[in-house]
C-alpha cells in the first residue's frame, strides 16, 4: 500500500469485526429468502423456471446506481434484497486496507488501484451512516463484496496474472495471494489432489503468475538463487490454463472462496464440465469452505450429486426450490438449515433417488420399478403431446417397493413443496391405515374421506367362504393358458401361490377386475371417493393393477410383462392413456408451499 494517511475517523478499526451478507431476497411471489450468513443456499428446481435470473437479478439489484431505482427486467423475479453488516465504518476502512491497495488522489482516500473505480472515504461513512436504504448504501462497494462466477466468467479467474511492481504493493488478485500465502496455496493443492489426484505448482519465476500442473522434483531454492534445472523444470510443467475444462471450472471456482477476496459468492451452475463424482465431491468442498472461510454462497444448480456432496458438508445449507405453475406464475419454497439437516437424515432421501424431485416438477411415486418404467414409457407417447402439460423430461418415477412406504414418500417430497402424486394399485383400499396414511401425508381430513371409504369397501370387508377348487382352477387357467411349455420356474410357482391367495380373499375381485367390482351403493360411494383421492394427488390405478393394462399377453406377471407390454404398444393404450391423463391432471390439483 502506498504510504497514505488514513483520516482519524477511518483508522484503528479492526478487519475481523466487520462482515456483510444477504440477510433477504425477496421474489414476486412474495416470498422472503433468508440465505445463512456463512453457509450455503442452493436455489433448484426444472429447467426454465429462473435460477440463473434470481443469481443475475440480485447481482443487479447490489449494483444499482445510488437512490436510484433498479432498471426493470421483462420477468422481475427479484423485487428486493436486504443486507446486513456488522462493525463501523473504521472496521470497513480496516477491512478494505487487507484486501484492497489505497491511495489518495486529490486529498481524497481511494481504496482499489489507480484508474478504475474506487471506493472512496465517504463511502465508507455513508455505508453505515445509511442503514435504512437497503441495498442503495452498498451500490459503491458491490464489486469488493459480491462476486458472481457462471461458467463463462470464470475462466479469467485462472489466467497469469502480472508480477506487482514492488512488495509493498498488497495483493490484487487471487493469484497475489496465493504467492503471499503458503496455507492458501496448500488448501487449493489439496483440494486439487482430492478431487483430480493431480498436484499444483505457482510459478512466479516469470513476469506473469501462474498455476501450472504437477510437482517439482528438485527443492526450492532460495529466492535469490534460483537455479537453471529449478526453471526448467518448473518451465517443462503444463499451464492450468491448458487443462481440460473441469478442472479448470473447479480450480477457478475455488480460488475466490480460498483467499476470502469476496464476502458473498454467487455462483451459477458449479458443476458445469465436471462428472458426477467430481460435482459430488465439489459440493462437499463448497460447503466446507462456505464455513471455514465464513462466507456466505448462493449457488444454482441442476445437479443432484452436488447437491449430495453439499449436504455431506460441515457447511451450512439451506434449499430454496423454483417452480412455475403451469398459469406461467412463480412459486418458490425455503428449506432452512434446520429443515434441510432433518430432512437429510431420513434414509429415502439420503439412500434412494427422491432427491432427483428438486430438479423436476412433477414426481410420481408407483410402487415397484417395473410401474414406474411402464408409465415413463406411457408418458413419453402420450398422444397428442399437445395435451401434456409440461416436457416429459420434467416428470420424474420413483419406485416406493410396496404400498405402506408410499405416503412416506410423498410426505417427505411435500416437505421440500415438490409436486407428487401417488399412484399405487387399487388394492390399496384394503388397508384402511395405508390409504389414510397417505391422504394425511396429503394434508387432506381421512375424517372427511371415511364414510364413502367404508361404504364402498363394505362389500370386500365382509366375510365369505373359502375359494372352491373350480375357483383356484380358473384362476390359475386364466392366468397361464397359452403358456403350457413354460419351464415351472419359481417365478412361475410364486405367481400360482399369488393366485389361490387372491381367490382366498373377496379383495382378489377389486385387484382382478378394478372399479368394475363395485357394485349399487358401494359403486357410487366408490366413484366419489377416487374423484376425491384424486383432487388431492392420489391416482388409484382403476383396472386394478398395472398388468390389467395388458391382460392378455400370456405374461401375466414377473420381470418379462414389461418386456411383452411395451413390444405389444400396451403404454399407447386407452386405458393406459386414461391413466395418464389422471395423473397429469392432478398437477394442478397438487398442494404448492409458497
Amino acid at each position: 500500500m502506498e504510504n497514505v494517511t488514513i483520516p482519524a475517523d477511518l483508522s484503528g478499526g479492526e478487519a475481523d469485526r466487520f462482515t456483510v451478507s444477504i440477510a433477504s431476497i425477496t421474489l414476486e411471489n412474495g416470498l422472503t429468502v433468508n440465505p445463512p450468513p456463512t453457509g450455503v443456499t442452493v436455489v433448484v428446481g426444472g429447467n426454465n423456471v429462473g435460477k440463473s435470473t434470481l443469481l443475475r437479478q440480485v447481482t443487479n439489484l447490489a449494483a444499482r446506481n445510488f437512490r436510484n431505482p433498479v432498471e426493470t427486467a421483462r420477468w422481475q423475479l427479484v423485487t428486493d434484497i436486504r443486507f446486513n453488516a456488522s462493525g463501523d465504518s473504521k472496521d470497513l476502512s480496516a477491512w478494505l486496507i487487507a484486501h484492497e491497495s489505497a491511495h489518495t488522489q486529490n486529498g481524497v482516500l481511494y481504496f482499489g488501484a489507480r484508474g478504475q473505480s474506487n471506493v472512496h472515504e465517504q463511502n465508507l461513512r455513508q455505508f453505515f451512516s445509511e442503514q435504512q436504504d437497503g441495498v442503495d448504501r452498498l451500490a459503491m462497494l458491490t464489486n469488493t463484496f459480491m462476486l458472481f462466477s457462471d461458467p463463462w466468467q470464470r475462466a479469467s479467474v485462472i489466467q497469469p496474472q502480472e508480477m506487482r511492481e514492488n512488495v509493498e504493493i498488497p495483493p490484487r488478485n487471487v493469484m497475489h495471494r496465493l504467492e503471499e500465502s503458503v496455507q492458501m496455496l496448500n488448501e487449493v493443492r489439496e483440494i486439487c489432489r482430492e478431487v483430480f489426484r493431480i498436484d499444483l505448482t505457482l510459478d512466479t519465476l516469470a513476469r506473469m503468475i501462474q498455476l501450472r500442473v504437477g510437482r517439482v522434483t528438485i527443492p526450492a531454492p532460495p529466492v535469490d538463487a534460483v537455479s537453471p534445472e529449478y526453471r526448467r523444470e518448473v518451465a517443462s510443467l503444463p499451464p492450468l490454463t491448458e487443462q481440460g475444462d473441469g478442472i479448470k471450472s473447479l480450480i477457478a471456482l475455488i480460488l475466490p472462496l480460498v483467499t476470502a477476496d469476496h464476502p458473498i459468492v454467487l455462483i451459477d451452475e458449479p458443476e458445469a464440465f465436471l462428472h458426477p463424482p467430481q460435482a459430488s465431491a465439489l459440493g462437499r468442498v463448497l460447503g466446507d469452505l462456505a464455513k471455514k472461510k465464513g462466507i456466505q454462497v448462493i449457488l444454482a444448480t441442476h445437479d443432484r450429486n452436488l447437491l449430495t456432496g453439499l449436504l455431506a458438508s460441515e457447511g451450512e445449507v439451506s434449499i430454496v426450490r423454483l417452480d412455475r405453475g403451469l398459469d406461467g406464475d412463480s412459486r418458490a419454497h425455503q428449506l432452512a438449515v434446520e429443515d434441510v439437516r432433518d430432512l437429510w437424515g431420513d434414509p429415502l432421501l439420503k439412500y434412494t433417488n427422491a432427491l432427483d424431485s428438486l430438479f423436476h416438477r412433477l414426481t410420481i411415486v408407483a410402487e415397484a420399478d417395473q410401474d414406474c418404467r411402464f408409465y415413463a414409457a406411457a408418458l413419453n407417447e402420450y398422444d397428442p403431446q399437445s395435451e401434456v402439460p409440461i416436457p416429459p423430461s420434467d416428470v420424474l418415477f420413483i419406485p416406493s417397493y410396496g404400498k405402506a412406504a408410499i405416503y412416506k414418500l410423498v410426505k417427505l417430497l411435500r416437505a421440500i413443496s415438490v409436486p407428487v402424486v401417488a399412484v399405487p394399485d387399487i388394492d390399496i383400499l384394503n388397508d384402511e391405515s395405508n390409504i389414510s396414511r397417505l391422504a394425511e401425508a396429503y394434508g387432506a381430513d381421512w375424517d372427511s374421506l371415511q364414510r364413502d371409504y367404508r361404504v364402498s369397501t363394505q362389500p370386500f370387508r365382509e366375510s365369505r367362504g373359502g375359494a372352491t377348487l373350480g375357483d383356484v382352477i380358473a384362476a390359475v387357467q386364466s392366468v397361464f393358458s397359452g403358456r403350457e411349455g413354460e419351464k415351472y420356474s419359481n417365478e412361475v410357482k410364486r405367481e400360482v401361490l399369488a393366485q389361490l391367495r387372491v381367490q382366498d380373499s373377496p379383495w382378489g375381485l377389486l385387484k382382478k377386475f378394478g372399479e368394475l367390482a363395485f357394485e349399487g351403493q358401494a359403486a357410487v360411494a366408490a366413484k366419489r371417493l377416487l374423484e376425491r383421492l384424486e383432487e388431492i394427488g392420489i391416482v388409484l390405478v382403476r383396472v386394478g393393477e398395472l398388468e390389467k393394462f395388458a391382460p392378455t399377453l400370456g405374461v401375466a406377471k414377473g420381470p418379462g410383462w414389461l418386456t411383452a407390454a411395451l413390444a405389444a404398444g400396451a403404454h399407447r393404450g386407452d386405458p393406459v392413456r386414461e391413466h395418464i391423463r389422471r395423473c397429469l391432471s392432478a398437477l394442478d390439483a397438487s398442494p404448492q408451499v409458497s
